[in-house]
C-alpha cells in the first residue's frame, strides 16, 4: 500500500510550527500531536525529510509520507507525536552544530514543551537526506531512540557500528539512481555508503534486530514511483511500522564483551551491569533498572552457575534482586530496605526470600580456576558502598 498524497497533505495541516534555539542555530520543525488523556504518556517520531529538489521526485510522494503516523487510520491504532524537520545538505557537514543541537533538543524537548512523550519510545525515520542524518543520528546518539527506520539513505559503515544494539528496519530500491543501495557515493560524501551496506556493518557489529526491505530493480517503476521514492512504500509497510511501534528502549540491554568472561552491559537507564566468569560460577555486579527479563539476558551469556554481588543499595543497581537465592552486599546498608524512598524505588517488590551474604573491606569472593574478586569498601554515596576487582 502506498501513502495518498491527497490524505498526506491534509493531515499536515493539523500540524504546528515551532523552533528550536541553541546559540545562532535555529532549527525549524512541525509539531502534531495526539488526542491526550491524563496520566498516559505517549511515543513520539521523529521524521526528517528532504528540502524539495527540482530533480522530478514529488515531495508528498517521495519525501512526505512519513507524515503517514499522524494520519487519522494510524492514530486510532497508535496514538504519537510526529516531529518533522526538514533536512538539507549543509546540515550534514561533520563541522555543523545541527546534529549536537538536534540530540541536545529531544532530551529537553518533551519537557520544555510538557509533552507527554514515553521518553524509551522515541522513534527516528526519514527519507533521502532525511534517512542520511537518521543514519547519522543513530550512530552517535543511539541511547536516545528505541529504533530507527531509514528509507534511501546513506551512512558511514564504520561508524554505523556504534548502533550495534539499534533495532533497525531500512528500505532502499536496488535501482535508486540517486543514493546507490550497495555503493559509496562520491563527493562531498565519499565516506557514506548506502543502505545495503550500513546493514552488512550493523549485523557484523552482532546487531540482531536489523531487517532491510530491498525493492528490486524495475520495482518502482512498475508500482508508478520515482526510483528514489521508496518513502512512498516503505511508510505504506503496517508491518515494518507495527514493528517499530514494538521496540521499547526499556527492554533493551547494550552488552559489550570487554575480554573472554568479562562483560560490561548497560541498560536503558545508562546503568552499569557487569558479568564475571570463573571456571565455577559467574558473578552479576549490579542487576540495573530494566523491568524485563534480566536472568535470561545473563543466562544467554554463561551457562555457569550465577551469583550476584551489589555495589550499594539504590533500586536502580538492583532492581532484580528477587530473582536470586542469595547476594553479596555491605550489612551497612541493610536497613536502607525499610526507607520509603528506596522501597519506592523498588517497585513493591519483595527481596526478603533472597539471602545476604554479608561482605567487607579485603574479602574475596572465588570464582574457581583461579578468579577472584576482592571487595573495596568505599561508604559515602550510601554507607555500605563497595567497589570490586577483578
Amino acid at each position: 500500500m502506498t501513502i495518498i498524497s491527497a490524505e498526506i497533505e491534509k493531515v499536515k495541516t493539523q500540524f504546528t510550527k515551532d523552533s528550536f534555539r541553541q546559540g545562532d542555530t535555529v532549527l525549524d520543525y512541525l509539531l502534531f500531536s495526539p488526542e491526550i488523556k491524563n496520566g498516559t504518556t505517549y511515543p513520539l517520531v521523529l521524521y526528517l525529510y528532504e528540502t524539495d529538489k527540482q530533480d522530478g521526485i514529488p515531495g508528498s510522494g517521495a519525501d512526505c509520507s512519513g507524515y503517514a503516523f499522524a494520519l487519522e487510520a494510524w492514530q486510532k491504532k497508535h496514538p504519537c507525536y510526529v516531529l518533522a524537520l526538514e533536512v538539507n545538505e549543509k546540515m550534514l557537514h561533520p563541522d555543523d552544530a545541527y546534529i549536537g543541537v538536534l540530540a541536545a533538543a529531544l532530551m529537553q524537548f518533551p519537557m520544555q514543551q510538557k509533552l507527554a512523550v514515553n521518553p524509551n519510545r522515541i522513534y527516528i525515520t526519514g527519507t533521502s537526506m532525511g534517512a542520511t542524518m537518521t543514519w547519522r543520528l543513530i550512530s552517535d546518539y543511539a541511547t536516545i531512540f528505541a529504533a530507527a527506520m531509514p528509507v534511501c539513505g546513506a551512512g558511514d559503515p564504520f561508524a554505523i557500528q556504534k548502533a550495534f544494539c539499534m533495532p533497525v528496519w531500512a528500505f532502499h530500491a536496488e535501482d535508486d539512481p540517486v543514493i546507490p543501495a550497495h555503493d559509496y557515493l562520491t563527493e562531498p560524501f565519499e565516506n557514506l555508503a548506502g543502505t545495503g551496506r550500513l546493514i552488512n556493518a550493523l549485523r557484523c557489529a552482532g546487531n540482531q534486530n536489523v531487517h532491510y526491505t530491498e525493492y528490486p530493480a524495475g520495482w518502482m517503476k512498475q508500482s508508478g514511483l520515482p526510483v528514489h521514492a521508496a518513502g512512498a512504500a516503505a511508510y505504506g509497510d503496517d508491518r515494518a511500522k507495527e514493528w517499530l511501534f514494538a521496540q521499547d528502549k526499556s527492554q533493551r540491554y547494550e552488552i559489550r564483551q570487554i575480554v573472554p568472561g568479562f562483560y560490561w552491559i548497560e541498560d536503558y537507564n545508562w546503568d552499569s551491569i557487569y558479568l564475571i566468569e570463573g571456571q565455577d560460577k559467574a558473578l552479576v555486579v549490579d542487576t540495573g533498572l530494566a523491568d524485563n527479563d534480566f536472568v535470561g539476558m545473563i543466562k544467554s551469556l554463561t551457562r555457569l552457575p550465577i551469583e550476584v554481588a551489589i555495589t550499594h543499595n539504590h533500586g536502580d543497581h538492583m532492581l532484580h534482586l528477587d530473582k536470586f537465592d542469595h547476594y553479596y552486599m555491605s550489612e551497612k546498608d541493610v536497613r536502607m530496605f525499610e526507607e520509603p524512598e528506596m522501597k519506592a524505588m523498588y517497585g513493591g517488590r519483595d527481596y526478603s526470600g533472597c539471602r545476604l551474604i554479608p561482605i567487607k573491606d579485603q574479602d574475596i569472593i572465588d570464582l574457581g580456576g583461579g578468579y577472584e574478586v576482592e571487595v573495596f569498601d568505599l561508604g559515602g554515596h550510601t554507607p555500605g558502598s563497595v567497589s570490586f576487582l577483578d
